[in-house]
């Protein structure tokens, strides 16, 4: 800077400042990207884990389903105890049955955004809340830039 004259310094000085800010709102911009991502990553790790512990997958479902029907039309009259849960192989398979067709896309996609939730209102809502204070948002414009401007 000492080497330019005093009227080009201010000016040089300007541009500088300038480019740094926008190099500072790009790290904090990456930076809240990459914290939601990981607050993302990790509720669905979680609900993966809680969704695994909670249903044993049953085997043979189409074979099961043939049982349980030609055990019903074998004993139309029959209680469902004494005709259907035989034909399961008992009331533990049926019930295993119903937890995994509940665990549905929509069921995880609902308990992932729970822990989500969670997850941002809790442990990292600070630091959260911090980064996107230092940050303004505006409406976006028709120039280049980025529609933030701090």
């Amino acid at each position: 800077m000492r080497r330019f004259s005093p009227e080009v310094r201010p000016v040089l000085l300007a541009a500088l400042l300038f480019q740094r800010q926008r190099e500072i709102t790009d790290t904090l911009v990456e930076l809240l990207n990459y914290t939601v991502h990981r607050i993302n990553a990790r509720a669905g790790k979680k609900v993966t884990e809680a969704f695994v512990a909670e249903f044993t997958k049953v085997r043979g479902k189409s074979g099961l389903l043939g049982k349980i029907a030609a055990a019903s039309l074998g004993a139309p009259g029959g209680s469902v105890r004494s005709v259907v849960f035989p034909a399961a192989d008992g009331e533990k398979t049926l019930k295993d049955l119903v937890a995994e067709m509940k665990a549905t896309n929509a069921e995880f996609a609902r308990s992932k955004r729970e822990v989500f939730k969670s997850s941002c209102s809790n442990h990292y809502r600070s630091g959260l809340m911090k980064l996107l204070g230092v940050l303004d948002f505006a409406p976006p414009t028709t120039s280049t830039s980025p529609s933030w401007t701090r």
